[in-house]
């Protein structure tokens, strides 16, 4: 069965990663579970062939398919959440981790309800316990000029209450127009880096909620995501100065 092959390969992998890891003690319940999951596939692959059965066959690849592809992201070191905000959980519980108290943020802001739900204000209040705790937090909307006219001294009524909301409560902010990042698409993108720890990239729909969400841990990843956060500070205008 190719799909439990690409599984094993997976857990063989990840288990090689596990053992050579500097602290083995925090890593018990990943090398147990990596265990126990090498065992229960191979035991698929005996009662397949016991039953030798083509719709059981077909299922259990169809099931073992899902489970590869969530663990080839897991082997990359990234955690993908999709349609949902439940990744806001883990946001927290790794910000709250890093020992360089330092959250960069880059919103890219296309519609006022933008982080306006419950989920996204649990978030605006998290940012303020942060700051209460030592940590510099700095975020850069990318906001739409519909929403901020060039020829605008501030952004639409309710998105420039939204950001004195949160420079009231110790947070930076910068903004910058999507019409000045013409010339460099790329740094369109909303993303967070927590720390020197993980990097988080966010896709909204039209009304500013999640649809995908995928944080990437590794010191490469969040050298990537610096370097474009410096690059888009060139373009950001501090709150206070507009």
């Amino acid at each position: 069965m190719i799909a439990v092959s690409g599984v094993l390969i997976a857990v063989n992998l990840s288990a090689k990663l596990s053992f050579g890891h500097k602290n083995p003690h925090a890593e018990l319940p990943l090398r147990r579970i990596v265990t126990s999951l090498g065992q229960a596939l191979r035991h698929v692959v005996r009662v397949s062939r016991q039953l030798d059965n083509e719709h059981f066959r077909k299922q259990a690849v169809l099931r073992l398919k899902r489970q590869h592809d969530e663990l080839q992201l897991l082997a990359q070191g990234k955690l993908v959440f999709d349609s949902t905000e439940t990744w806001r959980a883990v946001y927290e519980e790794v910000l709250s981790a890093c020992t360089l108290k330092r959250y960069l943020s880059v919103a890219l802001v296309r519609t006022e309800e933008y982080w306006c739900g419950t989920p996204g204000e649990r978030s605006i209040r998290f940012n303020a316990l942060l700051v209460d705790d030592g940590f510099s937090v700095h975020r850069i909307l990318i906001v739409d000029d519909f929403l901020w006219p060039p020829k605008a001294t501030v952004p639409s009524k309710q998105l420039y209450s939204w950001m004195l909301s949160q420079f009231s409560k110790g947070i930076q902010i910068g903004l910058v127009r999507i019409s000045q990042l013409t010339s460099e698409s790329d740094l369109l993108v909303d993303f967070g880096i927590y720390g020197d720890t993980a990097v988080g990239y966010q896709v909204t729909d039209d009304l500013g909620q999640t649809v995908r969400y995928e944080m990437l841990f590794g010191a490469p990843q969040v050298q990537v995501a610096e370097d474009r956060w410096k690059r888009l500070s060139l373009y950001a205008h501090p709150l206070e100065s507009i």
